[in-house]
């Protein structure tokens, strides 16, 4: 499963900001890991430097990493 990583949906994203909290990308990564298949990632956007490593940390960790 390929996952397109677009972390401009955040909330504070001056792009697209569609409301997205950095909680919320750990749940995201935890919804994906309970359909049971190999994933990978590819990052697509996400403008908001001071908060996008942070909301990436999330994924992979909701991911299980």
């Amino acid at each position: 499963m390929a996952i397109s990583a677009g972390f401009d949906a955040y909330e504070n994203d001056p792009l697209a900001s569609l409301g997205l909290t950095t909680e919320a990308y750990r749940k995201i990564g935890e919804r994906i890991v309970r359909l049971e298949r190999p994933v990978f990632a590819v990052l697509e956007g996400g403008y908001d430097a001071a908060n996008l490593g942070r909301n990436i940390e999330q994924l992979i960790l909701g991911l299980g990493g």
